[in-house]
Order: C-alpha cells, then structure tokens, then sequence
C-alpha cells in the first residue's frame, strides 16, 4: 500500500530526520512503515491540541513526539485516531494535579486532555532499557478507554481484550504476591496500570 500524506518532500524529511532521533520504533520500519507512521502523525498533527502549561515553550518537536506516541500504540489497528484524546496539557516537568493532591508525570483524565511532563516525555523515548515511557503509557491508558467506551476503536483488538485480561491475570497475581516480574512494579498497583505498563 503506498501512503500519501498532505506534505511536501521537504517537510517529509524533516519529520523522517526527527523521527529517525527520537523513536527506535520507527528506525526499525521499512521505507513503506516509515510513510505510513508519517502520515498517520500528520493527520493526527492537524486534529489534536495543544497546551503549554507553566510558561513551556511548545516547540512543534514536542507535538510529534506526543502524537508518536499515539501512532506507535495504535500502529497496528485499522483505527488509531483515539477520538477520546482530545489533545495534550505539555508541562515542562512534574505538575501538581489538584485532583489527585500530588505531583505527576502525567495523567490521562476523562476529558480527553492528556496531560505530560516534556522532561519525562523525552526520557521516555530516549532511554529504552527503564521499562518507563510516559508518553506510550498515557496513550495505552486511553486506548483502553476508547475500546471500553466505545469510541474510535478496532473491533478485532477490542474482541481480543478479554482473553488478554485473562491471560495478562496470572502476571498480574503474581505481582500482586510479591513475586518478580519481567515488568516494572507500577505494573502491580491495579489492572488499569497494569495494562498501560503492558
């Protein structure tokens, strides 16, 4: 399938340039994967807002690496446009989250607006061998709103969820009792955590 996208040559190697530093996923894609994960972040570019939030200044690097972060979790689904994300809150670092009463990397609320610390954001994407990527762990939270709400969702995943949960469950119990895990132990809070560490 050949993927157009409502860019020119040149803003398409300047995507292909920052995509190619920041995302590991995408460097493993073939030239045709590579077109595809561009034109998806451009639509999704066009369709998202975004908020800087004490005094940040939102650069358009900041934007594609937050949508990346819904292209690569939604990279394998027919639907990935995630209508329950509205767009994204992007904080310099931890924020305080008045509902909560703590301070927050990040934080996926049901109004749509997920909201991120740029520094753990970054860090996300850079460092690989953490088991952490808050922008990939936000958007998995949402996704699994969006197949239990019933948004923008693939039918084909959504069918596919509960025999995930029931296999997912053992791992979960495990953690739960204490025993080691290949996963990171935010994984053994609760089955929401659990899932969006997954």
């Amino acid at each position: 399938m050949k993927w157009k996208t409502s860019i020119n040559r040149s803003q398409y190697k300047e995507l292909d340039a920052i995509l190619n530093k920041r995302l590991s996923f995408y460097q493993k894609l073939s030239a045709n994967g590579r077109a595809k994960f561009i034109n998806r972040l451009c639509n999704l570019l066009e369709i998202k807002k975004f908020v800087a939030k004490s005094k940040l200044e939102l650069t358009d690097e900041m934007k594609i690496v937050a949508c990346s972060s819904i292209v690569q979790v939604t990279y394998g689904l027919r639907s990935y446009e995630l209508d329950n994300i509205k767009g994204f809150n992007v904080y310099p670092t931890v924020f305080y989250n008045s509902f909560m009463k703590a301070y927050l990397k990040g934080s996926s609320p049901p109004d749509g607006m997920i909201s991120l610390s740029w520094k753990d954001l970054e860090h996300g994407f850079l460092v690989e061998n953490d088991k952490y990527n808050l922008g990939l762990h936000e958007v998995a939270h949402s996704l699994k709103s969006s197949l239990k709400y019933a948004y923008d969702f693939d039918s084909k995943y959504a069918n596919y969820l509960e025999k995930w949960e029931d296999i997912g469950s053992v791992e979960f119990k495990k953690m739960k009792r204490g025993e080691e895990s290949f996963l990171r132990e935010y994984a053994g809070v609760n089955k929401q955590e659990f899932f969006a560490v997954c």
